[in-house]
């Protein structure tokens, strides 16, 4: 039989087919997914799709090696392969009920989230969690990223975006974990696991797309496949915060490629992970909804991206460190930049900085670590920077908001560390820019190419985006030599290596 390509489709035939009536009635869910293996040619990734497991756990039921047992993982399987009413009855399930579709295959994209209880707390049991981040890993790893984008879908905006994520809030207890399959993992197969996931938080700044990121959404599968086991609660809750974590890296890495809808998917999927870990997690929630208000930000969504910003505030409350509080309000006053909010944007900035050093000696999450004096130092002078433009475009003075955005830029560079290399490149663009609001375009010419040197090392998306957008605003200079140049060089640059901007929106 030759191997089938794509989504799962059953047609109505293979269900009347002896051995598939045979395995439906002796409730034989292994010997099921042998008859797709063998007479569609259907690969254990294509069925674990379908019906929300991972590879490895369908190879282990159709080697013997695991047993469904469970009513909820039955109702689940005939639903992922589209049962007609005859096979569920010989399974032992109610039939299709009255007025349902009753079809092979409906052809829906496989990673869009089904309309019923997608903005209830049923989204957020951490059965429903294990489920959809099963089906969408093994997606995203059987297709190529183009595949993948489409079966994502638009990214979402206003109250479609942001009404869902309340319940990470609002749901103060998290539900029963209902489990398809027993087995522990010890303390030490725990920590090698959570050291694995340490050694991986580090290559979406080095590596982005490709392989690597490949490497990590097979980890996220592995882990949801640990969670489908029965753990003791404690390694439960660990596994959680690994899945959290591991969603939130292939998002960033999603992103910095331009890749905003399935970025948003993942950072969607690190938020409901870190919910189901209870309370541990929430302070990593609070980083992941920063994370998406930064994205909104960067694609000029300022209203989503504050909203989002006291979603994650409200989270964590007056407990959480000062640094933490810091860095979320700087994402606060970066929205009310965007829509000209001085005074909004100056008490914004005032509150960041008061807390920033409010914290000192606190215990920091590691995540928020490089929230430095230098990067607070950067946020603000590029706040400062679209407060300038803004007064700008208005016909309104703005050189004392763009002298204050030198003044900051300049302290971030000072203070940088070697290694933050990708920041250096954020502030040398955002200095650039600022001096062209100044009207100095030599000195704005010579700095912006030392982003670009970064950026020939470091292959950043975002970098590449943030020069282009220096190449936009200097059009207006390019009568001053250096700038025309420079925009010449530029112009090369962009038609060899075309931006990747996915900006849909739904």
């Amino acid at each position: 039989m030759r191997r089938a390509k794509g989504p799962l489709e059953v047609p109505v035939w293979t269900w009347r087919l002896d051995a598939m009536r045979q395995a439906l009635h002796e409730r034989d869910i292994g010997a099921v997914f042998k008859v797709l293996k063998d007479h569609l040619g259907a690969s254990q990734t294509q069925v674990g799709i379908a019906v929300a497991m991972s590879q490895g756990y369908v190879s282990d039921l159709m080697r013997g090696k695991a047993k469904v047992t469970e009513l909820e993982v039955y109702e689940r399987i005939a639903d992922g392969l589209t049962m007609p009413s005859e096979a569920r009855v010989r399974l032992g399930l109610a039939p299709v009920a009255d007025g349902a579709r009753e079809t092979v295959n409906d052809r829906t994209p496989l990673m869009a989230e089904p309309e019923t209880d997608a903005s209830g707390p049923a989204l957020w049991t951490p059965t429903r969690t294990v489920e959809d981040i099963t089906r969408l890993t093994l997606m995203d790893l059987m297709f190529d990223r183009r595949e993948a984008n489409k079966r994502i879908g638009a990214l979402l905006i206003g109250a479609r975006l942001t009404e869902p994520l309340e319940y990470w809030i609002t749901s103060d207890s998290v539900p029963p974990f209902r489990r398809v399959a027993s087995g522990t993992i010890s303390d030490e197969e725990m920590r090698n696991i959570e050291t694995v996931t340490h050694a991986l938080r580090h290559w979406d700044n080095r590596f982005r797309m490709g392989i690597r990121r490949k490497a990590v959404l097979g980890q996220m599968n592995e882990v949801a496949d640990l969670l489908n086991a029965h753990q003791p609660a404690d390694i439960t809750q660990r596994l959680f915060a690994v899945l959290a974590e591991l969603a939130k890296i292939v998002g960033s890495m999603s992103y910095d490629a331009g890749l905003h809808p399935i970025a948003q998917r993942y950072y969607r999927e690190s938020l409901r992970a870190a919910h189901a870990s209870g309370e541990s997690g929430r302070m990593f929630g609070a980083n992941v909804l920063a994370a998406m208000a930064r994205q909104m930000l960067d694609l000029d969504q300022p209203g989503d991206a504050l909203d989002l910003v006291r979603l994650a505030l409200d989270g964590v409350g007056s407990d959480a460190p000062g640094r933490v509080r810091s860095m979320l309000r700087t994402r606060e006053g970066w929205a009310y930049a965007k829509t000209g909010r001085v005074q909004a944007f100056h008490r914004a900035v005032g509150l960041a900085h008061e807390d920033f050093h409010k914290g000192k000696g606190e215990h920091l999450p590691y995540w928020v670590a490089a929230f430095d004096a230098s990067e607070l130092a950067g946020v603000v002078g590029a706040r400062y920077r679209d407060l300038a433009l803004a007064q700008a475009q208005q016909g309104l003075a703005h050189d004392d908001l763009a002298h204050r955005a030198v003044e900051h830029i300049a302290t971030a560079l000072r203070l940088r560390a070697p290694r933050r290399v990708r920041n250096r490149a954020f502030d040398l663009i955002g200095l650039s820019r600022t001096y062209l609001l100044l009207g100095e375009c030599e000195e704005a010419a010579r700095v912006v190419r030392g982003a670009v040197e970064i950026e020939d090392t470091i292959k950043s998306g975002r970098v590449q985006r943030r020069l282009y957008d220096f190449y936009t605003e200097a059009a207006r200079f390019n009568d001053a030599p250096p700038i025309a140049d420079l925009r010449a060089e530029l112009t090369e640059r962009f038609s060899k290596k075309p931006l990747a901007t996915l900006k849909e929106t739904a």
